[in-house]
């Protein structure tokens, strides 16, 4: 069974989740900057089938299975 989160484009999957720049401060904007993301998963439930979609909260950037989309 094909789960409907598989099908969205990693841009629709980061605006479930914003994320914080404008409550971040420049050194977390600068770790990103770096690669450094502070990546949290996104747990939506065992009927998505999809465990492996992560955000970053300090900037807009999404991991789905290992690769990094976003700005």
């Amino acid at each position: 069974m094909n789960s409907p989160i598989r099908t969205l484009p990693p841009e629709l999957i980061a605006k479930l989740s914003p994320h914080r720049t404008h409550e971040s401060n420049w050194f977390k904007g600068l770790l990103c900057n770096f690669g450094l993301h502070r990546w949290y998963r996104l747990n939506l439930g065992a009927a998505s089938g999809e465990s492996e979609v992560s955000l970053c909260r300090w900037c807009p950037k999404v991991k789905v299975r290992g690769v990094v989309y976003g700005d």
